[in-house]
């Protein structure tokens, strides 16, 4: 009852948000499904391998058509337009997980090669840099900032709320979504600090890339 036509292929971020208005139209089609009147859950097997091998129907057959019918319109309208998001709207999908979690990495990345460079460059003595090598990510960010961060030229609670989304986006999960549950906005905020912090190391990508990273991702207008 669902559709096997693939839909057309498209970059990996654009794709995840694409699943994520997809996931977002079908919660909502499925609110519309209704059991037919007078209908009963049926007595089921309580062992798995026993219900799965009984072949017996949990869902009355006009169900399963309207639901099979709502992923079919959920796909397509996801495909064509889907719905548009505003900065308040809260992502909860894989998307998230892979935007933090690609974001924290170049984080590293650059923190980790700008601590090697003042070591070989005899600015660190081996001993601080090993110390600090041992430590997590926003610490050595508090450590090669401090001066940025002490005039507000970065504002390290967006960083901070990046590591705490990073950690969830590792340990996610298809039914977590909970965990990893941000707004719209605070994607943005993110983005603005990691690209503030990259400007500083020299580095890229800059923040207006980040965003516009992002905004091809979301494929949608932002309100």
């Amino acid at each position: 009852w669902v559709e096997s036509k693939p839909l057309t292929p498209c970059p990996s971020g654009r794709g995840q948000i694409r699943d994520a208005r997809r996931d977002l139209l079908f919660a909502k089609l499925l609110d519309e499904v209704e059991a037919p009147e007078g209908w009963e859950v049926p007595d089921l097997p309580s062992n798995p391998l026993d219900l799965i091998r009984s072949e017996q129907e949990v869902l009355p057959p006009e169900t399963i058509r309207q639901m099979g019918e709502a992923w079919n319109r959920a796909q397509r309208e996801a495909e064509e337009k889907g719905p548009l998001l505003d900065k308040n709207q809260t992502l909860d999908s894989v998307f998230v997980a892979g935007h933090v979690l690609n974001l924290f990495i170049c984080v590293e990345i650059v923190a980790n090669r700008r601590l090697l460079y003042l070591k070989e460059e005899g600015t660190i003595s081996g001993d601080i840099y090993k110390s600090l090598d041992r430590a997590g990510v926003i610490p050595k960010v508090l450590f090669l900032f401090k001066e940025s961060l002490s005039d507000d030229a970065l504002q390290v609670g967006h960083l901070r709320k990046l590591a705490s989304l990073r950690n969830s986006a590792v340990h996610y999960r298809g039914n977590s979504g909970a965990q990893i549950a941000t707004q719209l906005k605070t994607l943005l905020d993110i983005n603005r600090e990691v690209g503030k912090l990259l400007s500083l190391a020299s580095d890229r990508p800059t923040e207006d890339e980040l965003n516009g990273m992002l905004k091809s991702a979301l494929a949608t207008h932002l309100q």
